[in-house]
Parts: C-alpha cells; structure tokens; sequence
C-alpha cells in the first residue's frame, strides 16, 4: 500500500478499477475492490471520490439482484451519507474561519 500521504490517488486508483470491472462484467469483483477503497478512506471526504462513488452506485445499480451488489450499494449508501456529513462540517469550519461561535 502507498504512503497515507497517497491515500486520495489510491482511492482514486482503486475506484477506476471497480469501474472498469463493473464494465467487464465482474460487478462482484467491482464491489471487492471498491469496499478496501471504502475501507482505506474513511475520512476521505473529497469532492472527486465522492462523484467516483456516485458513478459507482449508478454502474452497480442493474446488477443490485446480486447479493454481493446489494451489500456494496447498502453499505456505499451509509458512506455517502458520512461522508457528506463530514464535507458539510469541514465547508461549515471552513467558513467560520476555524472557530466555533461563541469562543
């Protein structure tokens, strides 16, 4: 595994690959690929991931019959709502330039 420094290109890596097995016709394996991609960022917050995983989502969606599929999209779903909860928190810190009100 690349150094933590790396972790976004790695996510980015790892998702391109998902997308490129799901086009294959090796959805299962997508999902394989995209949950160590899940697994290794889950702080990752970043704008472009989440649109890879978005694409994702939409790939995987007509193969949802398999149970493998319906896992990943389950638990992509829980890591998208995280995920934004954090983007939304780290804008909000954002623009309050770092402070909380009040302190």
């Amino acid at each position: 595994m690349r150094p933590t420094s790396h972790t976004r290109s790695s996510a980015f890596a790892q998702l391109a690959l998902a997308t490129v097995l799901v086009a294959q016709g090796t959805p299962d394996q997508a999902c394989f690929v995209a949950w160590e991609a899940l697994g290794g960022t889950p702080q990752l917050s970043s704008y472009l991931v989440i649109r890879q995983l978005l694409e994702l989502r939409q790939l995987l969606a007509p193969y949802r019959g398999s149970r493998e599929v319906a896992n990943f999209l389950l638990g992509l779903e829980e890591a998208l709502r995280e995920r934004r909860s954090l983007h939304q928190w780290l804008a909000d810190e954002s623009l309050a330039g770092g402070h909380k009100e009040g302190t």
